[in-house]
């Protein structure tokens, strides 16, 4: 028995070619790979080929009762099928990872958390719990659900993985009526499933998981693991990032959605009914004039928006919070209408909600009290304004220059 024989060098198929055509009778060969693609025509025309197939979820869970039964293993019959789940059809890695189970859980009960918690695995309801927070765009809450992951000791690759294989489970359940032996989930959990799928699109699903696929790959050469995982999610929750034919085809389907959630006959009667929206916060404001406003400033009101123009990239960089830091690379800062501290202005929404955290505003101040000593608040806007289209001026300017300014104030 020769296994993973596709590592032979060409030598050592040429010097075994020779056997192989004139075998001793009392002989047989087996030559064991999985890359049989590798492997010399002259060497795979001489063989009989016999593929084997991943070990189905229910063999190796029942083979996996068998062995716990045989060594004194007490193990829960949940905890069973979601190691042989994990074992991916392999029986002997299946076997290892009950055995390190095991190891951990040696004096009581292997419990289906306890298995969860020794492979480094997430419970579904967590996906499910991601999946809402992606549907209500609510960056806060996803980053909350990265950051439990991460503090329970979860491995940020197996946590991908999973969620892969959770938004595979809605593409079933949105296209298949019967998902008895394609899902292997509790009856509570499959109901769960089922209202998560009609949260998103086809489309939008397919593009869930190809971008997370890409992250994966992505993974195995990152320092930066959690924030690649952070902002991927963001781009999930904002297809108009996306400038990819799939992220067009996902924004036109939240936006089918969002128009199926509105009743026609309200609005024909003058009465808009369905999901509320609040554009207070968010509606752009209009820029009223194209030409740059002259507008005059208290002198140190004045001092304090020349410094943070000169260093508001670096301030931005120190920002402790890399999701903070992300979010306040394309904005810049205005001075406050009421004449107390500055205005951080962004057109993107998702960002100007990570910005607008409480949180995020104390760490900017902090930052900038820790550099430059100065004690300065902040508040947010969302703007299509840019940053050129006001001239600011000092009070003590107005006698000196002879142009219209408009005093703020």
């Amino acid at each position: 028995i020769i296994d993973e024989v596709h590592m032979l060098s060409q030598a050592a198929f040429n010097a075994f070619l020779k056997t192989l055509e004139e075998p001793p009778e009392y002989v047989i060969f087996v030559l064991a790979t999985t890359e049989p693609n590798k492997l010399p025509i002259t060497i795979l025309s001489r063989c009989q080929r016999y593929d084997f197939r991943r070990i189905s979820t229910e063999t190796i869970a029942e083979r996996l009762h068998e062995i716990a039964a045989s060594e004194g293993i007490d193990v829960d019959d949940d905890a069973l099928h979601y190691i042989a789940r994990v074992g991916d059809g392999s029986m002997r890695d299946s076997v290892s990872l009950l055995d390190q189970c095991s190891a951990f859980q040696f004096d009581h009960k292997i419990e289906y958390e306890d298995a969860l918690n020794i492979l480094g695995a997430v419970d579904t309801s967590v996906f499910s719990d991601m999946i809402c927070a992606l549907n209500k765009k609510d960056i806060r809450d996803i980053l909350n659900i990265i950051s439990e992951v991460i503090e329970q000791g979860r491995e940020i690759g197996q946590f991908i993985n999973d969620l892969i294989m959770y938004i595979r489970n809605l593409l079933l359940a949105k296209s298949v009526d019967n998902l008895n032996g394609l899902v292997d989930m509790s009856g509570e959990n499959l109901l769960k499933l089922k209202e998560d799928s009609t949260l998103f699109s086809v489309d939008e699903l397919l593009r869930f998981i190809r971008m997370l696929s890409e992250l994966s790959n992505q993974m195995r050469y990152s320092v930066s693991k959690r924030i690649l995982l952070e902002t991927t999610l963001m781009k999930m929750a904002y297809p108009e990032t996306d400038a990819s034919l799939e992220g067009l085809n996902a924004k036109l389907s939240e936006i089918k959605r969002n128009i199926a959630g509105i009743d026609i006959d309200s609005i024909k009667n003058g009465n808009l009914t369905g999901t509320p929206v609040n554009t207070k916060n968010f509606a752009p404001k209009e820029i009223k004039s194209d030409s740059p406003k002259k507008v005059a400033l208290p002198k140190a009101q004045y001092e304090d928006l020349q410094l943070l123009k000169k260093e508001w990239r670096n301030i931005c960089i120190a920002v402790p919070s890399s999701v903070v830091s992300v979010a306040l690379k394309d904005s810049y800062v205005k001075p406050n209408r009421e004449h107390d501290g500055m205005i951080i202005v962004t057109k993107s929404k998702a960002c100007y909600k990570i910005i607008s955290e409480n949180e995020s505003k104390d760490m900017l101040c902090k930052v900038v009290e820790n550099r430059y000593n100065k004690s300065i608040k902040f508040v947010t806007e969302l703007s299509e304004e840019k940053e050129n289209s006001t001239i600011y001026v000092t009070d003590d300017d107005l006698s000196k220059i002879n142009i219209n300014v408009e005093t703020e104030g």
